[in-house]
């Protein structure tokens, strides 16, 4: 899917993950490539991007990763994009 972390200053990143968890109200919420539609209210907490694994010959690269530590926000899934703004 393709991902896009923003907050007021800065793009914080953008590319394709294939697995990103936010912090809901309800708890963590993992969403992965076609996830249904949805909108989510995140708190105080940290975003987890996992990116894609590529195979390369007969092993597989290390799959990279990267966390955002936020205050809260917002996320929005639609079409296989996620966007989400953060403070």
């Amino acid at each position: 899917m393709k991902a896009v972390v923003l907050d007021a200053h800065d793009v914080l990143f953008d590319g394709v993950a294939s697995m990103v968890t936010v912090p809901g109200l309800g708890g963590e919420k993992t969403l992965m490539d076609h996830h249904e539609p949805l909108f989510l209210v995140l708190t105080k907490g940290t975003i987890f991007l996992q990116s894609m694994v590529r195979r390369v010959g007969a092993t597989d690269r290390p799959t990279e990763s990267r966390s955002i530590k936020i205050q809260r926000g917002l996320a929005r899934m639609r079409h296989n994009e996620l966007t989400v703004l953060v403070e």
